[in-house]
Order: C-alpha cells, then sequence, then structure tokens
C-alpha cells in the first residue's frame, strides 16, 4: 500500500464516482485513468475506499412524497437500496442520511431538481382527477369569460390528456 495524501485521495475519489457513474467514453477514460493512478501511487481499490468518510447529511423533507423522492435519489447516487438514515419524530422536515461528502453534493442537486418536476406532476394528476371526476368550477372574470391564457391552455390539455386514462370514482357507491 502506497502513502495517499489529501490531494490524490480527492482527486482519486472523483475519478473512481465518474468510473462508476460515467457514460460511454467517460466512464472508460476515468476507469483507465484510475488503474493507471492506483498502479503508479501503488495502491489499490481497498485502499481508497478505506478513505471514503461518511458523515449524517441533512436534508429538508416537505411531505410524503419528497421523502420517497429523496430516498430514490440516494439509492440512484449511492447505487445502494439500503443506506443508514434518521429521522426525528419531532421534526418531520428533516431527514439524515450517511453519506460521503461528493454523495450529498450529487444528492441535494438532484433532489432540488427533481422535486420542483415532481410537485408540477403532482399538481396535474389532482388538476386531472378533478377533471375527471367533474368536481371543479370553471375559473372567470368579472364579466363571466374563462380566463385561459395559452400557457393555462398548454397545462389544460397536458391535464386532459392524464386525465383520460384516469379512472372515474364511483361517489354514489362510495357514499352508501
Amino acid at each position: 500500500m502506497g502513502k495517499i495524501n489529501d490531494s490524490l485521495r480527492r482527486r482519486l475519489l472523483k475519478i473512481a464516482e465518474l468510473a462508476a457513474r460515467g457514460v460511454d467514453g467517460e466512464q472508460q477514460a476515468a476507469e483507465s485513468m484510475l488503474a493507471r493512478l492506483l498502479k503508479k501511487h501503488s495502491l489499490s481499490l481497498e485502499d481508497l475506499s478505506k478513505h471514503r468518510e461518511r458523515s449524517w447529511a441533512e436534508f429538508a423533507v416537505d411531505g410524503r412524497y419528497e421523502l420517497l423522492l429523496l430516498e430514490q435519489v440516494i439509492r440512484r447516487v449511492t447505487q445502494k437500496n439500503e443506506f443508514d438514515r434518521c429521522r426525528s419524530q419531532e421534526d418531520l422536515g428533516t431527514a439524515w442520511y450517511e453519506l460521503t461528502p461528493g454523495e450529498h453534493v450529487e444528492v441535494q442537486l438532484l433532489f432540488d431538481v427533481l422535486k420542483v418536476h415532481m410537485h408540477d406532476q403532482l399538481e396535474k394528476t389532482v388538476a386531472a382527477f378533478v377533471l375527471k371526476n367533474e368536481i371543479y368550477g370553471p375559473i372567470v372574470d368579472a364579466s363571466g369569460e374563462v380566463l385561459r391564457t395559452p400557457a393555462e391552455q398548454s397545462r389544460s390539455e397536458q391535464i386532459a390528456l392524464l386525465a383520460q386514462d384516469m379512472a372515474l370514482v364511483p361517489i354514489l357507491p362510495a357514499l352508501g
């Protein structure tokens, strides 16, 4: 085993992450570079993995669906189905996961981007459900004119497409 300083360790870990998660040519190039550098410094992947320090990473979550999304992102980034987590019963809006600093940054970035789109899709799904089950009222201006901008029209079309595939809820039988 060779000596590993912080700068070399960080560089090798970044290359190892790219070798593990890169696409096509970048993954192959990273694998080749990693093998060459490990050999040059008389190191192995095992030596490198001993230095992958994990710490508790904190994430703010708003509800069940954000928590589910966050954990899926963690599975994608870590390539593991199981991971260490902690969640306080008093503060359900915060969750902690044991991650490397690189994993933390990647998870946070993906989570922030994906949750915006997830909430948009959830809103469309609820709107489609409302449309399908006709539990809505028209949005009109003072003159009685239905309000729709081109963006609202496009969104309405997307919602209508979602509603086509939804099953109608049988309300009367449910009321018994």
